[in-house]
């Protein structure tokens, strides 16, 4: 497996994209969402049953926004014939591109594989690049009959577009149910807890307590995660509410306006002081106001309640 590695790490790599609804802004107005297709790569993958055929395995990132430091990676495998792997073995390889000298195997870390909804799925490894540019990245997969490795590149920014992670939290006010706006008016959840928008970011940090916020549009979604990322809010919020706030950002402003056609939305300033070029987002702000977690893309209710629960330790 190390010499394949060694061999794939001397070939050109491909760069990729996100599996997740983009929004392109230009004063505050909508102007597209990804109609759903994505970019992948791909490798082999050779099976211990010599009857079996060489196949192709893709790699979908659903990670768009690296940067220098630590990051949480997230990406689909599948397989032309199988479909979907879920709950394989994975490690992933990382090694620095931009540069003359030899190439190094820069960290070592495995994935974890977490369901999403509609019967998909994603593997997630937190891990750290040291300097901007390129690097290639080698995930090699295996379960008791399947080994195999594909090989891809990442761009790697010296700073994040989004907020980073131990900085402080944006003391943001967005729309509240406590004043003028109505339910209906603040959230396309069709079925909204109040409780997720009764506080603004900016109230909820002041109170010395941690705190989740999700920016998800539920109602206007072209991936089907953002409802369901609401839903992952709800269901921790009667878990955890004594320990920990909940916040449920819409994306859009406008919603009375909008009316099923996007072409009339207006994205939320918080959203865009938040510098979120998709959706959903979420985001663990620690009772000092620190963001100590971000997820971009769909995170499950598994991974991020053991998030929570470091926090809450």
């Amino acid at each position: 497996m190390f010499n394949c590695l060694i061999k794939w790490m001397c070939l050109l790599s491909l760069m990729i994209s996100l599996l997740s609804c983009q929004f392109v802004s230009k004063d505050n107005k909508a102007e597209k969402i990804n109609d759903g297709n994505s970019f992948y790569a791909e490798g082999q993958l050779d099976f211990e049953d010599s009857n079996a055929s060489e196949i192709k395995l893709n790699l979908y990132w659903a990670t768009t926004d690296i940067s220098v430091g630590k990051n949480r990676i997230a990406f689909g495998l599948t397989e032309n014939s199988i479909g979907s792997l879920k709950n394989y073995e994975t490690v992933i390889y990382s090694f620095y591109l931009s540069n003359n000298k030899n190439t190094l195997i820069h960290e070592v870390v495995n994935a974890d594989y977490y369901e999403w909804p509609q019967g998909r799925g994603i593997y997630v490894a937190n891990m750290n690049f040291d300097k901007p540019g390129s690097w290639g990245i080698t995930v090699s997969t295996s379960s008791k009959k399947l080994n195999g490795e594909i090989t891809t590149a990442l761009n790697v920014n010296e700073k994040s577009k989004t907020p980073p992670l131990y900085s402080k939290a944006l003391m943001s006010v967005n729309k509240t149910n406590s004043g003028e706006y109505k339910l209906n008016n603040i959230t396309s959840d069709p079925d909204p807890d109040q409780d997720l928008y009764s506080l603004t970011i900016s109230d909820a940090i002041k109170m010395d307590k941690p705190l989740v916020v999700a920016f998800a549009s539920p109602g206007y979604c072209v991936t089907k995660t953002c409802g369901p990322q609401v839903n992952v809010l709800k269901s921790l919020k009667m878990k955890y509410k004594d320990k920990i706030n909940f916040i449920h950002v819409e994306v859009y402003d406008n919603l009375d306006k909008i009316q099923g056609d996007l072409k009339q939305a207006d994205i939320s300033q918080v959203v865009l002081d938040w510098g979120l070029p998709s959706e959903p987002w979420s985001f663990l702000i620690n009772s000092e106001g620190i963001i100590i977690g971000k997820y971009e893309g769909f995170i499950s209710e598994y991974e991020l309640e053991k998030n929570i629960q470091l926090v809450i330790k």
